[in-house]
């Protein structure tokens, strides 16, 4: 669809502006259809007022010109045309949505404050930006709902040793964990579907999740090590948190592809989020302004990053678009290129969300301390970011959870663990390598 100026859209549809208004003039000068003779006489008594006067010889109106309200209207269409062409009015009923979205957004950046890299008005990446925008939404939860259809969830490959057939311990946590366990849910709740088991099973994220433990609506957390705030409205309540590690993952951090850094040091990370290193050039990278992401407080990637990676020191206080909500919004504006001069920019998520649940081909993940964040690095404790991955409980009343909690713990609980994807709190053997038996279920009641 063209978009034409102002002017020229004014030019090209001012004959319709004047066919309106003269059609305009035309209803107001109007005179009435013919009546019968035996009508007249009453119609003009009863309108007395009317500027139409019916001649009851031949019975067909003549009407009284309004020819004052015919020139209004037809100077007022003159007006719209002429304010059209002088000020620039546009019409946007001949602009596209898109083209709209484009214009609220170009100018929402042009507007942005000195402290923010600026958008430099070029829409020649538009299919881009919009592109990076739907990868930069979080996650589609609903692959992994537990019994849905078609879902992503890992399938159990041997039969299990346990099931629940009610008492289902309520689940949630965090987004980066919801593959586990919902997978966990799917292969040991018996006689649920895909909305029966939405009672049991969610993913609030780890703040709201934690908030829901501590109030007693779940039985179980998964997901990183509460923060201190978490910890204190625990203990506030008068709620013991029990963490239980079931796995082991690592905290990475990612850049877009094109930059020329593939590795940071611990002290090198700590000093670009307290700012002390805002080139990348100051580290071997282009001569570019570092824009380093952050997550909000008392998230599960945020906690870690506090405690594990600042050890301790404080951050740099975010300015407005280096805070994101979600861990997808920032592994999509780190993979934009060029959209907002942003290519340089950095941010942190665990391997787990990033390689499996949010992959993006824009994006390279770093080395910490010249070490690879993969499977065999976590699983012999070389990269220097391992974090636990936890089963918080906090004085369940159901029986079961203790029996979930036990079987995730087992060497089946922990190689279906370790079938999802992310590696296991303690070394098992394969499903090959176990002594084949006629496993017997046991049904918890």
């Amino acid at each position: 669809m063209f978009i034409a100026d102002n002017t020229t859209l004014a030019v090209n549809f001012s004959p319709l502006f004047v066919g309106i208004s003269l059609l305009a003039s035309w209803q107001a000068a109007s005179i009435p259809p013919q009546l019968a003779k035996k009508d007249v006489y009453e119609l003009n008594e009863k309108q007395p007022k009317q500027n139409t006067y019916i001649d009851p010889v031949n019975a067909e109106g003549s009407e009284k010109p309004r020819w004052g309200k015919s020139c209004l209207i037809f100077l007022a269409a003159l007006a719209v045309i002429a304010m059209t062409i002088i000020n620039g009015i546009p019409a946007p009923a001949f602009i596209s949505r898109r083209e709209r979205a484009r214009e609220r957004e170009r100018e929402r950046l042009l507007t942005q404050e000195d402290n923010v890299i600026r958008f430099d008005g070029d829409w020649s990446n538009w299919d881009e930006v919009q592109s990076a925008k739907r990868i930069g939404h979080e996650v589609d939860i609903d692959r992994y709902r537990p019994f849905g259809y078609g879902n992503s969830l890992i399938v159990m490959q041997e039969p299990p040793t346990i099931a629940f057939t009610e008492n289902f311990p309520r689940l949630d946590g965090a987004t980066a964990a919801f593959p586990v366990f919902a997978a966990i849910a799917q292969a040991l709740y018996v006689g649920l579907d895909e909305h029966t088991a939405a009672e049991f099973v969610n993913v609030s994220q780890t703040d709201a999740a934690y908030m829901r433990l501590i109030n007693g609506e779940i039985d179980i957390f998964f997901g990183a090590q509460p923060s201190l705030q978490q910890l204190e409205m625990a203990n506030q309540a008068g709620v013991e948190l029990v963490m239980t590690p079931v796995a082991r993952e690592a905290f990475v951090f990612f850049v877009h592809r094109d930059n020329l850094v593939d590795s940071l040091t611990v002290a090198q990370i700590q000093d670009i989020y307290q700012r002390n290193i805002t080139n990348w050039s100051q580290i071997g990278g282009r001569d570019e302004r570092i824009l380093a992401f952050q997550r909000p407080e008392n998230s599960g990637s945020q906690t870690i990053m506090l405690n594990l990676v600042m050890e301790g020191l404080p951050l740099a206080e975010p300015v407005m678009q280096e805070q994101m909500a979600q861990m997808g919004h920032i592994i999509g504006y780190v993979a934009i290129n060029e959209y907002r001069n942003i290519s340089s920019a950095i941010g942190y998520s665990f391997r787990y969300f990033v390689t499996g649940m949010h992959p993006n081909h824009d994006i390279n993940i770093v080395a910490i301390n010249g070490i690879e964040p993969n499977i065999d690095n976590i699983r012999n404790g070389s990269y220097p970011l391992i974090i636990n991955v936890y089963a918080v409980t906090a004085g369940s009343s159901n029986e079961n959870t203790k029996l979930l909690l036990e079987w995730m713990l087992s060497d089946q609980g922990q190689r279906f663990i370790e079938h999802c994807g992310i590696v296991p709190i303690r070394a098992v053997p394969a499903i090959s390598d176990v002594v084949q038996y006629e496993s017997e279920t046991i049904v918890s009641r």
